[in-house]
């Protein structure tokens, strides 16, 4: 439905729209619906990872303390100031490793050479990361070569092609793109309609 260059137009837009974003707390929403969207486009793997970089950012902006007690253990006490900082943080930079990995699909066709070449290279690198099992550390230089030698483009074994991105895929790209829109806003609009309060 998505062709991979429907996807890099996609993932291009909501990286925009999550950097553009007016209020930085919005994009703690939209990680949540990234977290939703690469579990539909077919993220299996390092969701662990993905974890610990998480709460490894919200852990190291907690100090020092400031502001309002939420939670006191022992001496010391998680406050609101950093902890909203630490989230909104580890909420930006783990937002930008999904969409790149929604951005980036196999079968990316770039137009020229320069992009053909880019889309090797791209490619090469997302089968990498999706065959990293096949790597053994025990033969690592062995293994190493003979998966970079499988994934290698030639006239034997061409790069995948997924077709063109159909009429209900840009519709779908549309809508992901109002919903993103939505979750980055919303906080906002709360904040506007005296629900929620933004300023720390």
């Amino acid at each position: 439905m998505i062709s991979g260059r429907g996807s890099l137009i996609l993932g291009m837009i909501l990286i925009l729209q999550f950097l553009l974003v007016p209020d930085n707390t919005g994009r703690i929403a939209a990680f949540l619906f990234y977290i939703l969207l690469s579990l539909l486009y077919g993220k299996k793997s390092g969701w662990a990872r993905t974890a610990v970089v998480f709460l490894t950012i919200v852990l190291l902006n907690l100090f020092p303390p400031a502001g309002k007690v939420l939670l006191q253990i022992g001496r010391f006490g998680i406050t609101e100031g950093p902890l909203r900082a630490g989230l909104v943080r580890a909420a930006t930079f783990s937002g930008m490793f999904l969409l790149s990995g929604i951005a980036v699909r196999p079968g990316l066709n770039l137009p020229g050479k320069a992009g053909q070449f880019l889309s090797e290279v791209l490619g090469i690198f997302t089968a990498l990361q999706t065959r990293k099992n096949e790597i053994r550390p025990s033969s690592l230089s062995e293994s190493l070569d003979d998966l970079l030698i499988s994934l290698s483009v030639s006239e034997d074994n061409p790069p995948p092609k997924t077709g063109k991105t159909s009429a209900g895929g840009i519709l779908l790209i549309i809508i992901l793109t109002a919903v993103n829109e939505g979750f980055l806003l919303f906080p906002f609009i709360l904040e506007k309609l005296g629900i929620l309060r933004l300023s720390v």
